[in-house]
């Protein structure tokens, strides 16, 4: 079995397909990873650092309590771990918005604690082989 650091290794020459497969490989492993991820988020530069923080945001909750211990550990990636827990962990309300295409369908997402109901994202997103991707785009209503 490959470490996390052998797999994020293959990035610094991989095209966008092999970047893919790479982050799903890491999404599979779970919880298992999460602590060498959290690592090396605070370590890497560059595409392998977008591809650990994507990767963390996919797995989910089981990577907060570990971003919440970096953080505390190391105050200069304090605002990287604030930031990626923020993704995890927001909360929002749907709204349905037209199809774009066949096989393509847009919902659009809310902020519940927005009082002014200004801030929205749009969320698309495609069935893949492999699985699924999702494409935000920020917006004001």
């Amino acid at each position: 079995m490959q470490s996390v650091e052998e797999i994020l290794g293959k990035l610094e020459t991989a095209d966008n397909t092999t970047k893919n497969r790479i982050e799903n490989i890491l999404v599979d492993k779970g919880k298992s990873v999460v602590p060498e991820l959290v690592h090396q988020l605070q370590v890497v530069r560059g595409v392998k650092r977008g591809v650990v923080a994507m990767t963390l945001i996919r797995i989910g909750e089981a990577s907060v309590e570990y971003l919440k211990k970096a953080a505390n550990n190391n105050k200069d990636f304090e605002w990287v771990a604030k930031y990626l827990i923020s993704e995890i962990t927001v909360t929002w309300r749907s709204f349905t918005v037209p199809t774009l295409s066949p096989g393509l369908w847009s919902r659009c997402f809310q902020d519940r604690e927005s009082l002014t109901g200004s801030s929205a994202v749009c969320v698309s997103m495609t069935a893949r082989k492999s699985g699924t991707w999702w494409l935000r785009h920020h917006f004001s209503t």
